[in-house]
């Protein structure tokens, strides 16, 4: 993401757990950066409780990453059956990290992620667009 507010909170409470040196921040990574950051991730926490879209989430299952997603709306929508959601962002989200550490349940996400990549697809949003558009 972008260098803000939040980042300063997050490494402030990261250096206060004493868990500062067990994370990486990426800010403004190149796509470049981040294609090689979803090739390598065990899985991806995504905890935002307020998001327009979530096009991260999108990212993450065309990369084959499993998901850990905040229980909202517009992710259910976005991800469908393809991520393990959590409300309390502190015990659920470590909950839900832990369920990604399941190779086996994983395999599901991952189908279920892949047959939902179509509908984000340049052309199906074109599609949507002119639909929407024609009336």
């Amino acid at each position: 993401g972008t260098k803000g507010e939040q980042l300063d909170i997050c490494r402030r409470l990261a250096e206060s757990l004493g868990i500062a040196h067990r994370l990486r921040w990426e800010v403004n990574a190149p796509r470049e950066r981040l294609l090689n950051l979803y090739q390598y991730a065990g899985g991806f926490l995504f905890p935002p409780l307020y998001e327009g879209f979530g096009i991260p989430l999108i990212e993450a299952m065309a990369a084959g990453v499993p998901i850990a997603a905040h229980d909202i709306p517009v992710f259910r929508e976005i991800a469908g059956d393809a991520a393990v959601y959590f409300r309390n962002e502190r015990d659920d989200a470590a909950s839900a990290m832990l369920a990604l550490a399941d190779s086996a349940s994983n395999v599901g996400l991952l189908q279920v992620a892949r047959k939902r990549l179509p509908l984000f697809s340049d052309e199906a949003q074109a599609a949507g667009m002119q639909q929407l558009y024609q009336g």
